[in-house]
């Protein structure tokens, strides 16, 4: 019996059930935005991992691997502050600014912030050799694609390959992480099948297929066996 304000008192009685409580995250005006992304697509179950933390750091910086230009992202960092999820597309611009200048891009122009190419040509003709054919003139480049590669026959080629083997690897450990989170929702649980007949054959099947071709994107194999 509690009091309260109505002529008649409240009697509350607790209701025995075996189904889930619904699920509640707390978020801020910086976490809620990557909160809904996730609950898009599906809500966590009551005690479950929250993958949405994850989602904070991933969702843009896979965008970033997708678009990095630092040049473009700079300027949407500037203009996109009034907007409701303006967090999600400040971090996006962020991590498109830090890809962008691995890939040495501003607005799709080369940008020589560390000088000018450690290599050089041994004469005029050369200007579409491979760097096996110019030479060092200089420490090799601190920080992202030597700006050499920019306008010759060999660019496309070489950021493409580069390009695509990121795209493997960080795609993998995505979906690497996924499966281990489900592995702690399972041990949290106690739910022994869950492990051995999901989890289990989830990193197998994944790791034998797309992990493998990972290792070879690394060369590890080579590095392994030479």
């Amino acid at each position: 019996m509690i009091d309260s304000n109505a002529p008649i008192g409240s009697i509350f009685h607790v209701l025995q059930t075996k189904e889930s409580p619904p699920t509640y995250f707390r978020t801020n005006k910086f976490t809620s935005a990557f909160q809904e992304i996730v609950d898009a697509y599906g809500v966590a179950k009551y005690q479950e991992a929250n993958p949405g933390i994850f989602t904070i750091i991933t969702f843009p910086f896979l965008f970033a691997v997708m678009f990095g230009d630092w040049g473009h992202e700079a300027r949407r960092h500037i203009t996109v502050m009034v907007f409701g999820s303006r967090y999600v597309i400040m971090m996006m611009a962020l991590f498109s600014i830090y890809t962008g200048l691995i890939d040495n891009e501003f607005f799709s122009v080369p940008f020589e912030l560390f000088g000018p190419s450690a290599y050089a040509c041994r004469d005029p003709t050369c200007s579409d050799a491979s760097t096996a054919g110019l030479l060092k003139v200089s420490p090799t480049y601190p920080f992202g694609v030597d700006p050499k590669w920019h306008g010759t026959r060999s660019e496309l080629p070489f950021l493409n390959s580069l390009k695509m083997k990121m795209s493997i690897l960080l795609g993998v450990a995505q979906m690497d992480l996924g499966i281990i989170l489900s592995y702690f929702n399972a041990k949290f649980f106690q739910n022994e099948l869950n492990i051995w007949y999901q989890f289990v054959p989830q990193m197998i099947f994944l790791n034998s297929l797309f992990g493998y071709l990972s290792l070879l994107n690394c060369k590890m194999v080579h590095w392994l066996t030479s």
